[in-house]
């Protein structure tokens, strides 16, 4: 008898409506990094065609910049939930961080990133140009732990990171294996 249950999907429905058009507080872009992304990455409810659902639960992939606030983005999702449960009665969410790390950003203008970039043109032949990625790496764990500025640089092509065919081309490794090896020796000496 759907007419009377509460849909846990229709619930998760109309906040995932809204969540679309909600402006997220943050300062500006990160002239590395870019700016704040939102993806909406898996849903699950319901346990049988002929049940109402009594449970949804959606998770979302929120990639913040330098300077944003994760206090106050979640605290802007639980107003938009209590919003929503002043127009509707029968409306009930609540929101759950699983992983809260800031991002974090080394200036190109380090000395180290600029003597690292030194030893990758020894090896490779050309200067790289420093710039960011918006993918999670351990730095973010490190970096802040640790106070010192950090270095992505490995032989893998991001484009396919977690996917089905993901590989290194064997001459990049080896080309990668050099490069952290006399950037430990000149680095660390």
């Amino acid at each position: 008898m759907p007419h009377l249950g509460q849909n846990a999907i229709m619930m998760m429905t109309a906040l995932m409506s809204e969540l679309e058009s909600l402006v997220v507080p943050h300062y500006e872009e990160h002239p590395l990094l870019g700016g704040f992304t939102r993806s909406i990455n898996t849903i699950v409810g319901g346990v049988k065609i002929n049940v109402v659902p009594d449970r949804c639960e959606v998770t979302i992939d929120q990639r913040t910049v330098p300077g944003q606030d994760h206090g106050a983005i979640v605290d802007q999702v639980e107003e938009l939930i209590a919003d929503l449960g002043r127009r509707r009665p029968d409306f009930r969410a609540s929101v759950e961080v699983i992983n809260g790390r800031m991002p974090v950003a080394t200036s190109p203008q380090e000395p180290v990133v600029q003597r690292f970039c030194d030893v990758v043109a020894e090896v490779v032949g050309a200067r790289p140009v420093p710039e960011g990625v918006n993918y999670c790496t351990d730095a973010v764990e490190f970096a802040p732990t640790l106070g010192a500025p950090m270095i992505i640089c490995g032989p893998g092509d991001a484009e396919l990171a977690h996917q089905p065919n993901e590989y290194v081309e064997v001459a990049k490794l080896v080309e990668a294996a050099k490069i952290f090896t006399l950037a430990a020796v000149q680095l660390l000496t």
